[in-house]
């Protein structure tokens, strides 16, 4: 994160309660519960590619699902697992 995005970020901790503080610290709330969640599926998308696990399917489909939600999850899904995945099996 470069210092101008951490500025925008974090700059709406400023804000007063008449202005949307408790909203706009929810929605960043959820997005970091999304980003950490898909990190942590890109560490067992890995974790099962080297280990040879075959769990595929199933990382996919939780892939999926995180990435009804988010779309910059479902991007990092078909560039980067969804050939690791699904194309071995």
């Amino acid at each position: 994160m470069s210092g101008a995005g951490a500025v925008r970020i974090f700059s709406k901790l400023l804000l007063g309660d008449d202005q949307g503080r408790d909203k706009t610290l929810k929605q960043i709330k959820t997005a970091n519960v999304f980003v950490a969640t898909a990190l942590v599926l890109a560490i067992c998308s890995e974790m099962n590619d080297i280990g040879k696990f075959n769990l595929g399917r199933t990382l996919a489909y939780l892939w999926g699902i995180l990435g009804q939600q988010r779309a910059v999850v479902d991007e990092l899904f078909r560039k980067r697992y969804r050939a690791m995945l699904l194309d071995k099996e």
